[in-house]
């Protein structure tokens, strides 16, 4: 059960390049890869390619691009880090003997698959709710017990996912087994678990006057979880909350799960229609140039269209920050 997407490598019959030479250059990786688009699944499923960055001491350069790219949108840029991190949770065995560092690089890497996932589905790859409820399922196996937020994260993600799965036109009946058996199995602990909540937990978070209640009733992580939830489940109040909470971190400071984080509570918030969020996750999108060099390459130019749609939005509904934001942008000419 659940096991996780392996892949045996394309062979590629272009020239092997000097790879090494190749990957101590970010912005010449970037070309290389991406320089041409109809390439790109050749390349990154290329043997020669994956043995290369696999093995280069250039590794986490050249993942850090295809990332960027991946949760920019690039399909075969995520599917391949997706890829990655299944590859680096098997690995971690090899990594250390150390038990407790095992579960750590375990937990770390099922996290960031299911960031990825997360990516996938929103650009409609729904396929990919099946992996992300392995990996989530992963991570509740990686624990003895539901103390640890992160873990109890990971449970109501696999229920989530599960369901997800099991509405989507996937007719696969091995995966629909799997889905269902995650269902009963961790829609059981779920319930469980939710059955020692606080009983003066609120049903229903509308205000903000409701929130600040929550916080003192429950306390802070409580009441976090009890947000989070709600902001997933479609609270728009709550999903503006979470994005503050991310934004109200400087960017310098953010580590990358709050990053992410921020990243997806804001957008969800701006879908929702909120135009603050809508220009707030205008702001992530130009935040992520790279001002470095003296060109655009095609992942800055994707977030500056991304930003001038969100400001379209914003503006659309009156909000001046986003009419004079549109006016500052309109020399890129993309």
């Amino acid at each position: 059960m659940f096991g996780l997407f392996g892949r045996k490598p394309k062979v590629s019959n272009n020239p092997r390049p000097d790879y090494e030479a190749l990957f101590s250059s970010r912005k010449d990786t970037h070309r290389y890869i991406y320089g041409d688009r109809k390439k790109t699944v050749e390349i990154l499923g290329g043997e020669d390619f994956i043995e290369a960055w696999l093995d280069s001491k250039h590794t986490g350069q050249v993942s850090a691009i295809i990332s960027q790219e991946a949760m920019a949108g690039d399909v075969p840029s995520l599917k391949q880090m997706i890829w990655l991190c299944d590859l680096c949770y098997n690995d971690a065995e090899n990594i250390t003997r150390d038990r407790a560092e095992q579960t750590k690089r375990k937990k770390h890497f099922m996290q960031e698959r299911i960031s990825f996932c997360q990516k996938a589905i929103e650009l409609g790859l729904m396929e990919h709710s099946y992996t992300a409820m392995a990996s989530c399922a992963k991570i509740v196996q990686l624990n003895d017990s539901l103390d640890d937020a992160a873990t109890r994260d990971a449970l109501r993600g696999a229920v989530r996912y599960a369901k997800m799965f099991l509405e989507s036109r996937n007719t696969d009946p091995g995966l629909i087994e799997d889905a269902k058996g995650v269902l009963e199995r961790y829609g059981r602990m779920d319930e469980l678990f939710g059955a020692t909540r606080t009983p003066s937990e609120p049903p229903a978070l509308s205000t903000v006057g409701d929130i600040e209640k929550l916080f003192r009733t429950l306390g802070a992580q409580r009441a976090g979880e009890v947000i989070r939830a709600a902001a997933d489940a479609g609270s728009v109040l709550c999903q503006i909350f979470m994005s503050g909470a991310g934004l109200n971190i400087p960017a310098e400071r953010r580590p990358p799960h709050v990053q992410r984080e921020t990243e997806h509570y804001t957008r969800l918030a701006a879908e929702s229609g909120d135009p603050n969020s809508q220009f707030n996750l205008a702001k992530l999108h130009i935040a992520k140039l790279d001002t470095t060099k003296g060109y655009w390459e095609e992942a800055d130019l994707d977030n500056i269209r991304q930003a001038k749609r969100w400001h379209r939005k914003a503006a659309a509904q009156g909000l001046q920050s986003s009419v004079e934001a549109l006016k500052n942008l309109e020399c890129f000419g993309v």
